[in-house]
Protein backbone atom coordinates (compact mmCIF):
# COMPACT_ATOMS: atom_id res chain seq x y z
CA UNK A 1 0.00 0.00 0.00
CA UNK A 2 1.16 3.38 -1.19
CA UNK A 3 0.29 6.70 0.09
CA UNK A 4 0.76 10.28 -1.99
CA UNK A 5 0.71 13.63 -0.02
CA UNK A 6 -0.77 16.47 -1.35
CA UNK A 7 0.78 19.96 -0.42
CA UNK A 8 -0.91 23.23 -1.51
CA UNK A 9 1.60 25.58 -1.22
CA UNK A 10 1.53 28.90 -1.20
CA UNK A 11 3.62 31.59 0.65
CA UNK A 12 4.42 29.18 3.98
CA UNK A 13 7.91 29.59 4.17
CA UNK A 14 7.39 30.27 8.28
CA UNK A 15 6.21 26.59 8.38
CA UNK A 16 6.91 24.07 5.86
CA UNK A 17 10.18 22.76 7.91
CA UNK A 18 7.24 21.71 10.27
CA UNK A 19 5.50 19.75 8.03
CA UNK A 20 8.31 18.76 6.25
CA UNK A 21 9.88 17.14 9.50
CA UNK A 22 6.74 15.09 10.00
CA UNK A 23 6.61 13.46 7.31
CA UNK A 24 10.20 12.98 7.04
CA UNK A 25 10.51 11.28 10.45
CA UNK A 26 7.56 8.51 9.73
CA UNK A 27 8.09 5.44 10.79
CA UNK A 28 5.96 4.39 7.10
CA UNK A 29 7.59 6.93 4.68
CA UNK A 30 5.00 8.51 2.54
CA UNK A 31 5.50 6.58 -1.28
CA UNK A 32 5.50 10.09 -3.04
CA UNK A 33 4.47 14.11 -1.92
CA UNK A 34 3.66 16.40 -4.24
CA UNK A 35 4.10 19.82 -3.27
CA UNK A 36 2.25 21.89 -5.79
CA UNK A 37 3.32 25.96 -5.26
CA UNK A 38 0.37 27.84 -6.04
CA UNK A 39 2.89 30.61 -7.35
CA UNK A 40 4.58 31.53 -3.90
CA UNK A 41 6.81 34.77 -3.58
CA UNK A 42 8.02 34.48 -0.12
CA UNK A 43 10.81 31.66 -0.34
CA UNK A 44 8.47 28.76 0.22
CA UNK A 45 9.91 26.83 -3.25
CA UNK A 46 13.65 27.81 -1.79
CA UNK A 47 12.54 25.62 1.45
CA UNK A 48 10.93 22.74 -0.78
CA UNK A 49 14.03 22.26 -2.83
CA UNK A 50 16.13 22.00 0.34
CA UNK A 51 13.86 19.33 1.57
CA UNK A 52 13.98 17.75 -1.93
CA UNK A 53 17.45 16.90 -1.09
CA UNK A 54 16.98 15.09 1.76
CA UNK A 55 13.23 13.38 0.26
CA UNK A 56 13.89 11.91 -3.05
CA UNK A 57 10.15 11.36 -2.89
CA UNK A 58 9.18 14.63 -2.90
CA UNK A 59 8.03 16.47 -6.26
CA UNK A 60 7.99 19.86 -6.71
CA UNK A 61 5.21 21.20 -9.24
CA UNK A 62 5.16 25.46 -9.87
CA UNK A 63 1.84 26.91 -11.17
CA UNK A 64 1.06 30.74 -11.39
CA UNK A 65 -1.36 31.62 -8.21
CA UNK A 66 -4.71 30.31 -8.42
CA UNK A 67 -6.22 31.83 -5.48
CA UNK A 68 -7.34 28.78 -2.89
CA UNK A 69 -6.22 25.60 -2.47
CA UNK A 70 -8.47 23.65 -4.82
CA UNK A 71 -6.75 23.81 -7.88
CA UNK A 72 -3.39 22.53 -6.27
CA UNK A 73 -4.73 19.59 -4.43
CA UNK A 74 -6.65 18.86 -8.07
CA UNK A 75 -3.64 19.13 -9.65
CA UNK A 76 -1.90 17.08 -7.15
CA UNK A 77 -4.57 14.37 -7.12
CA UNK A 78 -4.45 14.19 -11.19
CA UNK A 79 -0.79 13.62 -10.66
CA UNK A 80 -0.44 11.03 -7.71
CA UNK A 81 0.09 7.81 -8.15
CA UNK A 82 -0.29 6.01 -4.78
CA UNK A 83 -2.88 3.92 -3.81
CA UNK A 84 -4.38 6.23 -0.79
CA UNK A 85 -4.22 10.19 -0.75
CA UNK A 86 -3.35 12.38 2.47
CA UNK A 87 -4.23 16.07 1.63
CA UNK A 88 -1.90 17.82 3.77
CA UNK A 89 -1.63 21.50 4.43
CA UNK A 90 1.87 22.55 4.65
CA UNK A 91 1.32 24.80 7.74
CA UNK A 92 0.13 21.32 9.60
CA UNK A 93 1.97 18.46 10.38
CA UNK A 94 1.52 14.70 11.94
CA UNK A 95 2.31 12.28 14.14
CA UNK A 96 5.22 10.01 13.56
CA UNK A 97 3.32 6.72 13.24
CA UNK A 98 0.57 8.46 10.93
CA UNK A 99 0.60 6.13 7.99
CA UNK A 100 1.98 3.04 10.12
CA UNK A 101 -0.95 2.91 12.66
CA UNK A 102 -3.74 3.91 9.42
CA UNK A 103 -2.18 1.29 7.08
CA UNK A 104 -3.00 -1.48 10.39
CA UNK A 105 -6.34 0.66 10.30
CA UNK A 106 -6.70 -0.07 6.16
CA UNK A 107 -5.05 -3.73 6.03
CA UNK A 108 -7.79 -4.76 8.62
CA UNK A 109 -11.17 -3.00 7.55
CA UNK A 110 -10.07 -1.97 4.22
CA UNK A 111 -12.40 1.41 4.11
CA UNK A 112 -12.46 4.08 1.67
CA UNK A 113 -11.79 6.65 4.11
CA UNK A 114 -9.54 6.59 7.19
CA UNK A 115 -10.74 9.03 9.62
CA UNK A 116 -8.23 10.13 13.17
CA UNK A 117 -8.04 12.64 15.66
CA UNK A 118 -6.98 16.27 14.97
CA UNK A 119 -5.44 18.93 17.24
CA UNK A 120 -4.98 22.43 16.84
CA UNK A 121 -2.30 24.85 18.12
CA UNK A 122 -1.40 28.25 18.24
CA UNK A 123 1.92 29.74 19.39
CA UNK A 124 1.11 29.16 22.79
CA UNK A 125 -0.57 25.84 23.06
CA UNK A 126 -1.93 22.79 21.29
CA UNK A 127 -5.46 21.48 22.09
CA UNK A 128 -7.93 18.48 20.80
CA UNK A 129 -10.45 20.26 19.07
CA UNK A 130 -14.10 20.72 20.81
CA UNK A 131 -16.46 19.40 19.00
CA UNK A 132 -14.84 15.99 18.63
CA UNK A 133 -14.13 15.94 22.17
CA UNK A 134 -17.70 16.99 23.37
CA UNK A 135 -19.02 14.36 20.89
CA UNK A 136 -16.60 11.82 21.69
CA UNK A 137 -15.70 11.00 17.93
CA UNK A 138 -12.63 9.07 18.60
CA UNK A 139 -12.64 7.23 22.12
CA UNK A 140 -13.46 3.43 20.30
CA UNK A 141 -11.87 2.68 16.59
CA UNK A 142 -15.00 1.86 14.65
CA UNK A 143 -15.67 0.86 10.67
CA UNK A 144 -18.82 3.03 10.09
CA UNK A 145 -20.32 5.72 7.76
CA UNK A 146 -22.24 9.25 7.64
CA UNK A 147 -25.56 7.13 8.46
CA UNK A 148 -24.54 5.05 11.18
CA UNK A 149 -22.17 7.90 12.76
CA UNK A 150 -24.05 11.07 12.08
CA UNK A 151 -21.70 13.11 14.11
CA UNK A 152 -19.12 12.09 11.54
CA UNK A 153 -20.48 15.47 9.81
CA UNK A 154 -18.78 17.65 12.39
CA UNK A 155 -15.32 16.90 11.25
CA UNK A 156 -14.81 17.93 7.67
CA UNK A 157 -10.87 19.00 7.56
CA UNK A 158 -9.18 16.76 5.03
CA UNK A 159 -5.42 16.92 7.10
CA UNK A 160 -6.67 13.60 9.34
CA UNK A 161 -8.06 11.92 6.59
CA UNK A 162 -6.36 9.04 4.09
CA UNK A 163 -8.75 8.37 1.19
CA UNK A 164 -8.17 5.41 -1.01
CA UNK A 165 -7.72 6.56 -4.42
CA UNK A 166 -9.84 4.61 -6.23
CA UNK A 167 -12.75 5.47 -4.02
CA UNK A 168 -12.49 9.45 -5.10
CA UNK A 169 -11.27 8.54 -9.08
CA UNK A 170 -14.84 6.43 -9.45
CA UNK A 171 -16.76 9.27 -8.07
CA UNK A 172 -15.38 11.76 -9.64
CA UNK A 173 -14.55 13.75 -6.51
CA UNK A 174 -12.52 16.67 -6.71
CA UNK A 175 -12.08 19.98 -4.82
CA UNK A 176 -14.43 23.37 -6.01
CA UNK A 177 -11.43 25.38 -7.63
CA UNK A 178 -11.04 28.90 -6.52
CA UNK A 179 -13.69 28.76 -3.61
CA UNK A 180 -12.77 29.57 0.09
CA UNK A 181 -14.10 26.43 2.33
CA UNK A 182 -13.50 24.26 -0.44
CA UNK A 183 -12.49 21.60 1.63
CA UNK A 184 -15.63 21.09 3.23
CA UNK A 185 -17.53 21.17 0.07
CA UNK A 186 -15.26 18.19 -0.68
CA UNK A 187 -15.63 16.27 2.85
CA UNK A 188 -18.97 16.02 3.00
CA UNK A 189 -19.27 14.86 -0.70
CA UNK A 190 -16.83 11.80 0.24
CA UNK A 191 -18.97 11.39 3.57
CA UNK A 192 -21.95 11.42 1.37
CA UNK A 193 -20.65 8.78 -0.92
CA UNK A 194 -19.03 6.50 1.21
CA UNK A 195 -20.39 2.91 2.83
CA UNK A 196 -16.98 2.12 4.71
CA UNK A 197 -14.95 5.16 6.65
CA UNK A 198 -12.84 3.84 9.43
CA UNK A 199 -12.28 6.07 12.25
CA UNK A 200 -9.02 5.44 14.56
CA UNK A 201 -9.51 5.94 18.32
CA UNK A 202 -6.85 8.14 19.57
CA UNK A 203 -3.83 6.66 22.30
CA UNK A 204 -3.05 8.34 25.00
CA UNK A 205 0.32 8.95 26.13
CA UNK A 206 1.91 9.10 29.76
CA UNK A 207 2.21 12.55 29.39
CA UNK A 208 -1.84 12.79 28.84
CA UNK A 209 -1.43 13.66 25.23
CA UNK A 210 -3.49 11.90 23.00
CA UNK A 211 -1.52 10.97 19.79
CA UNK A 212 -1.70 9.43 16.08
CA UNK A 213 -3.19 12.79 14.64
CA UNK A 214 -3.07 15.46 12.56
CA UNK A 215 -2.19 18.88 14.27
CA UNK A 216 -3.32 21.61 12.51
CA UNK A 217 -1.95 25.10 12.85
CA UNK A 218 -4.27 27.85 13.93
CA UNK A 219 -3.70 30.99 12.24
CA UNK A 220 -5.18 34.04 10.84
CA UNK A 221 -5.53 33.57 6.59
CA UNK A 222 -5.29 36.23 3.94
CA UNK A 223 -8.12 35.86 1.75
CA UNK A 224 -7.27 36.28 -1.85
CA UNK A 225 -9.22 39.38 -3.72
CA UNK A 226 -10.05 36.48 -6.89
CA UNK A 227 -12.82 35.49 -5.02
CA UNK A 228 -16.22 37.48 -5.11
CA UNK A 229 -17.86 38.68 -1.79
CA UNK A 230 -19.80 35.29 -1.21
CA UNK A 231 -16.58 33.86 -0.86
CA UNK A 232 -16.45 31.53 -4.29
CA UNK A 233 -15.08 32.57 -7.65
CA UNK A 234 -18.56 32.95 -10.02
CA UNK A 235 -17.23 30.45 -12.29
CA UNK A 236 -17.24 27.69 -9.26
CA UNK A 237 -19.24 24.76 -10.19
CA UNK A 238 -20.50 21.55 -7.77
CA UNK A 239 -18.44 18.34 -8.41
CA UNK A 240 -18.55 14.96 -6.82
CA UNK A 241 -22.83 15.10 -6.32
Amino acid sequence: MKVSVILPVYNVANYLDDCMESLARQTLPAYEIIAVDDGSKDGSRKVLKKWAARLPQLKIIRQKHSGAPGGPRNKGLALATGDYIHFLDPDDYIDHDFYESSFACIRKHDPDIVVTNRYKFNSRQKWQVYTFKLLGLFEESRLTNLYETKNLIHNLGPANKIFKRDFLTRNVLRFLEGCRFEDVHFITCCLYLTKKCSSIAARITTGGNANLCAICRLRKRILCSALSPTGCASTGKLIGF
